[in-house]
């Protein structure tokens, strides 16, 4: 099974590829320009995925964030970039799953609330050389779905287990 993880934002997205490579993905267009922006980030995903098979069968996408201080614009924006990416999922007919930010962080660290920083040391305490927090969070997000899946080998943490168990994962038939 190919698993990718997504970490979209209006700026930058992280995207772990199926082969485990960490990417950003920017737009050259500026902030006011939204729909350009939309669909230069989509665009740079669907090139991302196309020049580095293999295709997902699933994404794990993290979901949108329980309390955010960035304003009403920035939550729309937000909103914007992720239900364009899970629309082209779905006509793409790639099944995704959505981990909301505090559990991606439980998984990773084993606090809910952890920093960036931390999500960044704890890619590379698993081996990830991760060049921003973006990206970190994608290492994490592919992670969490492979072991969800039973495609890591060796035990998980306690924690692992408990952040792969509150999630409803997507039936993936088999390749």
């Amino acid at each position: 099974m190919n698993v990718a993880g997504c970490d979209p934002s209006t700026s930058r997205i992280g995207w772990a590829g199926t082969d485990g490579s960490l990417y950003s993905i920017s737009a050259k267009a500026k902030a006011d320009e939204n729909a350009r922006r939309l669909h230069e980030l989509v665009s740079a995903v669907d090139r991302t995925m196309a020049l580095r098979p293999p295709w997902p069968d699933v994404i794990a996408v993290e979901g949108y964030i329980e309390s955010f201080g960035g304003g009403t614009l920035a939550k729309i924006r937000l909103g914007e970039i992720g239900g364009s990416l899970r629309l082209r999922w779905f006509e793409q007919g790639i099944p995704y799953v959505e981990i909301r930010p505090g559990t991606l962080k439980r998984f990773a660290t084993g606090s809910g609330n952890a920093d960036k920083e931390r999500m960044v040391l704890a890619a590379r305490k698993q081996g990830a050389t991760p060049r921003n927090h973006d990206e970190a969070d994608a290492f994490h997000l592919r992670r969490m779905a492979r072991a969800a899946y039973g495609l890591i080998s060796g035990q998980l943490e306690d924690y692992e287990l408990d952040a792969i168990s509150a999630l409803v994962w997507p039936t993936v038939a088999p390749v």
